[in-house]
């Protein structure tokens, strides 16, 4: 009788020991495929940052050559930079990133303003002078006063 209780302990222990491996397991294979899918976010942004950035691009990528790994971009135009949408795939995992990617500046054209659209005016008073590129909201330039002062240019 003895025997057999301690053979049910036994059996029991070595069972609960088998389940919580195997949900650790799977819980470390889980993470795993998710740092993968992360990984593959950063490859197919260094892929579409090698080419020249164009408005509304979209690149699916597959990754290594083997068809469990993939990257999606999408970009869009955003002001002065370009919102891009990345997300890795992994097997059945998949993450995503939202990045803003600035161009580089070239000293032919530099950018001298930029305002974001918020439905406002930008208003210009006393010796104001832009030059360069200069991004305004869509409701434009207007002259102001400042005491009694209007625009002198």
């Amino acid at each position: 009788m003895y025997v057999l209780m301690i053979v049910l302990i036994i059996s029991g222990l070595m069972s609960f020991y088998v389940l919580v491996n195997a949900y650790q397991l799977s819980l470390l294979d889980k993470l795993y495929s998710e740092e993968l899918a992360r990984e593959n976010i950063h490859s197919g942004l260094n892929l579409f940052l090698a080419a020249p950035f164009q408005a509304c691009d979209s690149l699916k990528q597959g990754l290594f050559q083997s068809g469990m790994d993939t990257s999606l971009i999408y970009a869009q135009p955003w002001g002065m930079f370009g919102l891009v949408q990345a997300s890795g795939i992994h097997g059945h995992r998949n993450a995503s990133q939202w990045v803003l990617v600035g161009q580089e500046l070239s000293t032919d054209r530099q950018s001298a303003l930029f305002l974001d659209d918020q439905k406002s005016t930008l208003v210009l008073t006393g010796n104001t002078l832009l030059k360069g590129t200069v991004y305004v909201p869509s409701a434009g330039i207007k002259k102001g006063t400042v005491g009694r002062r209007g625009n002198e240019r």
